[in-house]
């Protein structure tokens, strides 16, 4: 597995943004810099099989443009390279240990999974349910929020519709 991270570096022109001032004792004083107090979220990013990997790429791409202009997250992604490919390796479609080893993780970015020469119920209950049920994640939620500046397609939809 490769490590790769996205985070915010500083630069002179965004110092500015970066800190906080507050008011201490009637004056406005400089406090601590946000980045040493930075939330870091920990990703597992899972291509998997298809079009997954492709996919995913791009949304870890995705995800580090939003946490650098925001500026008040970083994103640490893992790569697992769990899928059809590993199962052709090892026989299995992720490790034993798998879901203890997504544990550690605030959440997972998952592509695809499914291979046409490997029977669907093999895929199915040997990487996804084998996921979703250990970390009780039962619902493939898909949170939507409309960015400022960004013409989308549901910009006339509010937030029950989308819910």
């Amino acid at each position: 597995m490769r490590a790769v991270g996205v985070g915010i570096k500083s630069s002179p022109d965004r110092i500015g943004a970066l800190c906080d001032w507050s008011m201490v004792g009637g004056f406005q004083t400089l406090c601590t810099n946000q980045e040493e107090h930075m939330r870091t979220y920990k990703i597992a990013a899972m291509g998997g099989d298809g079009i997954g990997p492709e996919v995913v790429e791009a949304g870890v791409q995705v995800l580090g443009v939003c946490a650098e202009r925001d500026g008040r997250f970083t994103l640490d992604f893992q790569d697992f390279d769990w899928g059809s490919e590993y199962y052709g390796t090892h026989g299995v479609m992720m490790p034993a240990d798998g879901a203890d080893q997504l544990r550690k993780f605030d959440t997972i970015l998952f592509g695809a999974v499914g291979a046409p020469d490997i029977p669907d119920h093999i895929t199915l209950w040997g990487l996804r349910l084998a996921i979703c049920q250990s970390l009780d994640q039962y619902a493939n939620v898909r949170p939507t929020r409309i960015l400022p500046g960004i013409i989308s397609p549901l910009r006339h939809f509010s937030g029950p519709e989308l819910d």
